[in-house]
């Protein structure tokens, strides 16, 4: 077991183990994931595939590289939220642009699993929501999401880049 894995253990051993659930975010929690993104912001993603970002989804670079950004503080709140999450379950909730990025990097599967493995010492998975997913859950994740986002950053996820905020995402339990 690696130094990262003992912390990721620790954190995540706190949580409540139950997805559909909101976390409670301690300052362990948060000062991991700001170490995890301490260690995303010294790897480079390739013009490969930001270019490839967006050609594929008509995205201008200016927008495409925010995003990117957004990418690496989702993958560093899962990291340390998640963990491997070799059981499936997850807590964390994806939605938007940020995660069409996120599709596009999983794509060069071994860019990032480079990246992973750089972040946090371990591959991050990815999973489509499963069709049993009731609305409570999906929300629950994305407040999840945002309720560890802000308490690591300082800030929810900005608007402009992720195209969704907390009354948008309590919408979707009203429609």
């Amino acid at each position: 077991m690696t130094v990262v894995d003992e912390i990721s253990d620790n954190c995540i051993s706190g949580l409540n183990s139950n997805s559909s659930m909101p976390l409670l975010v301690n300052d362990k929690v948060s000062s991991l994931i700001r170490n995890y993104f301490q260690r995303a912001q010294q790897f480079q993603i390739s013009e490969e595939i930001i270019n490839s970002y967006c050609n594929q989804e008509n995205v201008p670079r200016e927008m495409a590289l925010l995003q990117m950004e957004e990418v690496k503080r989702f993958v560093c709140v899962r990291a340390a939220i998640d963990g491997p999450a070799r059981n499936g379950i997850f807590k964390i909730g994806m939605s938007g642009p940020v995660d069409l990025f996120w599709h596009t990097f999983l794509l060069y599967s071994p860019a990032y699993f480079d990246f992973c493995e750089h972040v946090c010492g371990f591959y991050i998975q990815h999973s489509p929501n499963p069709a049993s997913m009731g609305k409570e859950e999906e929300v629950t994740r994305l407040h999840n999401l945002f309720d560890c986002y802000e308490a690591a950053f300082g800030h929810e996820p900005p608007k402009h880049i992720w195209c969704i905020d907390r009354e948008e995402i309590n919408a979707r339990l009203k429609s």
